[in-house]
């Protein structure tokens, strides 16, 4: 078997959960969805449909579809039964994934797809473009708020969705769930900010560098939780647009680019800002704009949406935040064991090349705030290799 996965995306990830409770390793590639790979001709080739996940069957058949994929593996990987054994368990499974599909996972679809401005023209998953609707994703933040209370009803008397055992029903209503933590983890970005960690610590003694790793991921979560709280009420009481602050985050994190790129490492100037105080670094650039960056201050108000998210889901959102940087601080303490590993040498190297995809990823945002404005016109990355209708 050849499996075709997406590590970010929920719904490839019912597909893997499938297969590792089934306890299968199929050959696997992992298809970047945010570099538009779905959409290149290698992978076309494989799914005219542009979409994931995708199974190829020892026999060669392609499956493109969960339901499909899941049904062929529990029928020739019987052990252990996500799908019943009888046929009052296998009908009541799949009646409960049903229910998540059609109101779980298509409701976070509506909401993620219509109001994530990285989703712009990319409302609809496949080769062709659709515009958002932002009355959909309001639709969907109440369809949400509907199935988590029709869950937790129903989980209320019952440990997991169809019968006594987990089932591929819990799988569905796992993956439709999980939007918060897939969410920030990605605006996050706990493993793109080791390099712009190693880059700060290098200007500090080495014995500082764990509180250096504390600090920074103390400040960002202070910064991103007052946005939870209050950043809604900032960003439409001042009437300020997505677009302006993801231009100014741009900016900000494209002239700490260029320091990366063309600064002398170690020169005297940096050694006597660490003499002063060895410890900035924490602040900037580390908790902003990298670990805190405008995209997850946004992604932190579009979770939290006062018009439609209750106290307790806000709470929830908090949770998983507080996860995710827990995350992020873990890596980072381990980013210190690689520092000494490479030194001062390897960490100037490392600093230089990253700097130059950290000036890309600013640009990238400069001219993605240009297009949320409508200042540029930018066909969406996703569907650079789309063909021409």
């Amino acid at each position: 078997m050849i499996f075709y996965d997406c590590s970010t995306a929920p719904s490839p990830r019912r597909a893997r959960m499938f297969l590792a409770e089934k306890g299968l390793t199929p050959e696997t590639h992992d298809i970047s969805i945010a570099k538009g790979e779905q959409l290149g001709a290698a992978f076309r080739a494989v799914n005219p449909r542009a979409t994931l996940p995708v199974l190829i069957t020892d026999a060669g058949t392609t499956l493109t579809e969960n339901l499909a994929i899941a049904m062929y593996l529990e029928d020739t990987h019987p052990e252990p039964p996500l799908i019943g054994t009888t046929p009052d368990e296998r009908a009541n499974i799949l009646q409960w994934n049903a229910i998540c599909e059609s109101q779980g996972a298509m409701a976070v679809a509506e909401v993620l797809r219509n109001s994530n401005p990285h989703m712009k023209d990319r409302a609809i998953p496949g080769p062709a473009n659709f515009e958002q609707i932002p009355q959909l994703a309001e639709r969907g933040r109440a369809r949400v708020t509907l199935f988590k209370q029709m869950l937790d009803q129903h989980l209320g008397t019952s440990a997991y969705l169809a019968g006594d055992a987990f089932t591929f029903a819990d799988i569905s209503a796992f993956t439709s769930l999980a939007r918060e933590f897939v969410t920030l983890f990605v605006v996050i970005d706990p493993v793109g900010t080791i390099p712009v960690f190693l880059y700060a610590a290098a200007r500090a003694p080495r014995h500082l560098h764990r509180r250096i790793a504390l600090r920074a991921t103390l400040i960002a979560g202070l910064v991103l939780l007052a946005f939870l709280v209050g950043g809604q009420f900032l960003l439409e009481g001042l009437g300020l647009r997505f677009g302006s602050f993801q231009i100014a985050g741009g900016i900000v994190l494209f002239l700490f680019a260029l320091s990366m790129i063309f600064g002398d490492s170690k020169s005297d100037n940096e050694i006597s800002a660490a003499g002063r105080d060895p410890m900035a670094g924490a602040v900037f650039p580390l908790a902003m704009p990298s670990i805190a960056s405008p995209g997850a201050m946004l992604a932190i108000v579009v979770l939290t949406d006062n018009h439609s998210q209750t106290v307790t889901e806000q709470l929830i959102t908090a949770g998983v935040l507080v996860l995710v940087l827990g995350i992020t601080l873990a890596l980072l303490l381990a980013a210190t064991v690689i520092h000494k590993l490479i030194g001062n040498t390897g960490a100037s190297v490392i600093s230089r090349v990253m700097g130059i995809i950290l000036a890309t990823i600013a640009v990238d945002s400069i001219m993605g705030g240009l297009d949320a404005l409508g200042v540029l016109s930018l066909e969406p990355p996703e569907a650079i290799s789309a063909p021409a209708d």
